[in-house]
């Protein structure tokens, strides 16, 4: 968030910094540890499902090519974990100096394994 906009309306960027009710802590670790190895091109196909380690791998340099310009994370807000019979969604506001992002993490139920990562601009 830039100055100016933390200065005009400080209560939104209270709300936005407010962690989200009932946050899994003992998942927190591999949350950052994703965001980590997301952030540098690095993570391992035995962490994900066979079907998303296909989509990724060959891409992942050059995802964090571009997110190399945004520094390291500042702070990582969780906000919100919704689960579905097959899966489970990790929700988390990614701060950086100059930006911010919406990382998501799907762990299928089953394996235990990273189904899907995402990124987009704050909900």
């Amino acid at each position: 968030m830039t100055a100016a906009f933390e200065a005009t309306v400080p209560e939104a960027v209270a709300a936005a910094r407010k962690p989200g009710p009932d946050e899994d802590l003992g998942v927190r670790p591999r949350i950052l540890h994703l965001l980590d190895e997301m952030l540098h091109g690095t993570l391992q196909s035995s962490e994900l499902t066979p079907d998303f380690a296909n989509m990724v791998m060959r891409s992942q340099k050059q995802l964090a090519a571009q997110f190399a310009p945004l520094g390291k994370p500042t702070a990582t807000i969780f906000k919100r974990e919704t689960t579905s019979p097959e899966d489970a969604s990790y929700f988390y506001r990614v701060e950086f100096a100059a930006d911010e992002i919406e990382f998501i993490v799907i762990i299928d139920k089953k394996t235990n394994l990273v189904s899907g990562l995402g990124f987009r601009p704050p909900q």
